[in-house]
């Protein structure tokens, strides 16, 4: 988030919030004691106490992200590159000194021991820069790297790509690489599981004219990235192929099968394939088809894989809630009617809710309005339910305990309305989604603030007030399954260990599958996903499920189960082993 901070010995000694504006893309080691650059278009030098030397803006308004940065150790001058196709070389006090066209966008820069420093490209191509002419390149080599750095990127069509509003919705996995139209442009974002959140990458370009990627070989009628002779004799030889992410183990134990290796060559084998080979890759490979092997078994969990979190991102009705607001607000002269103005203008920009700000003074006015009774809260409890999605009103408002309380409260209350505790319910669900997380939860260790926890086992505590399967108002119903959904989901994607919690959500749904013909059938969906899922969760609230599966499933199997049902229930008996 443009944050920068000195550890040492891994204890924080100094943060220096919002040094950038965005995202930091790099951080090196300066003679001062580092520099950093980022998505704002500025490089900043640092000295190792956090206290800033230097600051020089590197891309201007077309281009706003540095991609790398290095300095020359012997000039102490700086080099940058950018998301276009852009190296500068800047002064140690920051002046522009040079600009280097290249072919294709450069994605780093470093810089070498003798002075000179090199450029890697989305091409494929690394190029070393220099100015001592006995290094250079050939007067031809030069002209052709000139010639080809003249011809303009081609431009990506952003006609057919979604829109800057498709922002609000969640991505479906971690890491997911997406592009959208952004005013026009082609903007690459990564959806952040952790963040609940797009982060921007880049500019999407299409190809310059340099070298393309190497090809793999063919052989068998399968392509390799490495295909090379064995000699399995001294006259017969064979030709061997393998991937960066096969396992080396694996490759040679099945061609040595295949053509009756003797022990000591198929070691002189495996050493010669071992060091071709990529370890991540081969983890990476591994997880994918781990995961694609868990995908064709299961269609709909577990949830956290699967489809994410279920978010109420309804926001069609802005203008009447505008309406209504208005009139509250009005009547009463201790409001700031631009404080409102404020928030329903940040609250109408859709599009922006992923990069917009949200002020001390908009979040004072929602504590300030949730506090209101009867049909007057409603629209508040909708907005807030909105606000949920606006990734820096939840930042700010999801962690406030006053707002964990009131909600809490509001859905406790006695003669509370339908519409209440279902706007309450559904305002929870987003939260649980949205909200930031914080650095327990994003090393997936098992654990979460002890708030957080404690939280979650209240709201779902309150809402098993109002969620009897037989009882329960219909919206009320499905919002607070979704809900306790949008927990599990929480649970399994970081791995929380927390029993009770667990529990609890065991106790709340299983009625429901128990009661299948009484419950809606999205209601249901969700009840069945969640259960299914808690069972990866905790090994306790595992046994709950198991000792009612069967019972359960026979509950639901007799309801009048749509397509998604069935699906979600064919999942449920499979990780209870009762398919």
């Amino acid at each position: 988030e443009g944050d920068v901070c000195v550890y040492k010995n891994r204890t924080l000694v100094k943060k220096q919030a919002s040094a950038h504006a965005h995202v930091v893309r790099k951080v090196v080691k300066h003679p001062l004691g580092f520099a950093t650059c980022a998505n704002d278009g500025a490089v900043k030098v640092w000295s190792n106490q956090c206290e800033c030397l230097l600051t020089f803006v590197a891309y201007g308004e077309d281009t706003k992200f540095v991609y790398g940065l290095c300095p020359i150790p012997q000039s102490n001058e700086m080099v940058t590159c950018d998301d276009g196709s852009t190296v500068k070389v800047w002064t140690p006090d920051g002046k522009h000194v040079q600009t280097i066209m290249h072919p294709a966008i450069v994605r780093a820069v470093q810089a070498l021991p003798n002075g000179d420093f090199v450029t890697a490209g989305s091409d494929g191509m690394a190029r070393i820069f220099t100015r001592n002419p006995q290094r250079a390149a050939s007067a031809q080599e030069v002209e052709n790297f000139e010639q080809a750095s003249k011809s303009e990127m081609q431009q990506m069509d952003v006609s057919g790509l979604p829109t800057e509003a498709e922002l609000m919705k969640p991505g479906t996995k971690d890491g997911q690489v997406k592009i959208f139209n952004v005013s026009g442009k082609a903007m690459v974002y990564r959806w952040s599981q952790a963040d609940m959140k797009w982060v921007l990458v880049g500019e999407a370009m299409g190809r310059g004219r340099g070298k393309p990627k190497p090809k793999k070989t063919e052989l068998d009628g399968q392509f390799y990235d490495h295909v090379t002779k064995v000699f399995i004799t001294e006259q017969q030889s064979v030709m061997l192929g393998w991937n960066i992410d096969d396992d080396p183990r694996d490759v040679v134990d099945h061609f040595a099968a295949l053509y009756s290796l003797t022990e000591d060559l198929k070691y002189q084998v495996y050493q010669f394939v071992a060091p071709k080979t990529d370890p991540q890759a081969i983890a990476a490979r591994k997880e994918r088809e781990r995961s694609e092997r868990l995908a064709r078994a299961t269609r709909h969990v577990p949830s956290w894989t699967k489809h994410g979190f279920k978010l109420f991102a309804d926001t069609s009705k802005l203008a009447p809630m505008r309406k209504r607001l208005a009139k509250s607000i009005e009547s009463d002269s201790s409001f700031s009617a631009n404080a409102f103005k404020v928030l329903m203008a940040n609250m109408e920009n859709v599009s922006k809710y992923h990069s917009s700000a949200f002020s001390q003074e908009e979040a004072g006015l929602v504590k300030k309005m949730l506090v209101w009774k009867g049909t007057k809260l409603l629209p508040v409890l909708d907005a807030f339910r909105i606000l949920m999605q606006h990734a820096a009103a939840v930042s700010a408002l999801s962690g406030d305990s006053k707002v964990r309380s009131i909600i809490l409260e509001k859905l406790a209350e006695e003669g509370a309305s339908k519409h209440q505790k279902m706007f309450c319910l559904r305002g929870l669900s987003n939260m649980v989604a949205r909200r930031p997380k914080s650095d327990e939860e994003r090393k997936k260790a098992g654990t979460a603030p002890k708030d957080v926890v404690d939280f979650f086992n209240a709201a779902v505590k309150t809402a098993a007030k109002w969620l009897n399967p037989t009882s329960a108002e219909a919206p009320v119903c499905l919002s607070g399954t979704v809900f306790l959904s949008n927990v599990v989901c929480w649970m399994g994607m970081h791995k929380i260990r927390a029993t009770a919690l667990a529990k609890s959500v065991v106790e709340v749904l299983m009625p429901f599958a128990l009661n299948a013909q009484s419950v809606n059938q999205t209601a249901l969906y969700y009840v069945i996903v969640a259960l299914a899922g808690v069972t990866m969760c905790d090994d306790q609230a595992k046994a709950l499920v198991a000792s009612q599966g069967a019972a359960a499933v026979a509950a639901i199997s007799s309801s009048s189960m749509t397509d998604a049902t069935k699906e979600a229930l064919s999942d449920f008996k499979k990780v209870l082993g009762l398919a």
